[in-house]
């Protein structure tokens, strides 16, 4: 439940921080991290937002920019 807005806190922290004109996070992309498990915690999200941000193509981060480990 907490995701959500952890993601948005990021995203926000890391547009601010880098510059990028990226709005938010689509419903997939919210929906792909609410359905992982998350092994490495917040830190873990920290840094798959961080890295979506900076490699993320579009204006809005889509669910195939956010990489998820695949030791679930």
């Amino acid at each position: 439940e907490d995701i959500r807005p952890l993601a948005k806190h990021f995203l926000d922290r890391f547009v601010r921080e880098t510059g990028r004109r990226i709005t938010g996070l689509s419903e997939a992309a919210l929906r792909k991290m609410e359905a992982y498990s998350w092994p490495g915690n917040v830190r873990e999200l920290r840094n798959v937002v961080e890295r979506a941000v900076a490699l993320g193509a579009g204006p809005q981060l889509e669910a195939t920019d956010i990489w998820l480990s695949s030791l679930e």
